[in-house]
């Protein structure tokens, strides 16, 4: 437990990352909230390898504190090797209240734990449903069908 612990809080690029935590997968291990925002350095791996960033929307914003400014993208050299996995739009908005579940319900549905308990059950449900028909898109091979140039994300907000 304390390992986990340590690395939720190692800053990358300050700190030591928590290598092979007991009882999880072999590897290294950073806070994860902050490699999520701080898309700001570049992620080169070996040659033939890329990586999976599986996100809850197509912004990738480089920056925790402006993360609401829609002018603030990543450098796309940075993300040369980046295979960014993310939910529709449709699927978004097919969810209860037409959106991802967040730290933010503790207030909407302060006094309401059953209907938000309710809510984030479904999206939990839901979004493994997702991660099944991604498994199903890598193993037939159809989401060569699927992958598009990180450009194109950029055109929506």
């Amino acid at each position: 437990m304390i390992p986990a612990l340590l690395a939720s809080g190692s800053i990358p690029l300050l700190m030591e990352p928590v290598r092979n935590i007991p009882e999880a997968p072999p590897g290294t291990y950073w806070d994860g909230g902050l490699t999520d925002y701080h898309v700001t350095v570049p992620l080169r791996p070996t040659r033939d390898c890329i990586f999976l960033y599986p996100h809850y929307t197509n912004r990738l914003i480089p920056g925790w504190f402006d993360k609401r400014s829609h002018a603030r993208r990543p450098n796309p050299q940075h993300l040369d090797h980046v295979l960014l996995i993310v939910p529709s739009q449709d699927f978004v908005s097919s969810l209860p209240y037409g959106r991802i579940s967040d730290r933010k319900d503790f207030w909407i549905f302060a006094g309401q734990d059953s209907q938000r308990l309710r809510f984030w059950d479904t999206v939990i449900v839901r979004s493994a449903q997702l991660g099944d028909e991604f498994m199903e898109q890598v193993l037939s091979g159809k989401i060569r069908r699927s992958v598009r140039p990180m450009d194109d994300l950029w055109l929506s907000p």
